[in-house]
């Protein structure tokens, strides 16, 4: 799921961290998180409006993919 449509949407259709790691339980390493789709360690968390924005969403560095809100 790539970074598409509004911001709210997208922070509506994706799931907390801890629902992500229930759905994937594989994505829970020794070294922190890393991303369904193509495996990547690399996890970019940007705000939802802006920098300052408390609502985060975690997304692939490597692939781009969404991953879950904070």
């Amino acid at each position: 799921m790539k970074g598409l449509g509004k911001p709210a949407e997208r922070w509506r259709r994706l799931p907390t961290l801890a629902q992500y790691l229930e759905i994937n339980p594989e994505c829970r390493t020794k070294r922190g998180i890393k991303c369904w789709s193509c495996e990547s360690g690399s996890i970019k968390n940007w705000g939802l409006y802006s920098p300052g924005d408390q609502r985060r969403i975690f997304i692939c560095n490597h692939c781009g993919t969404d991953l879950y809100t904070n």
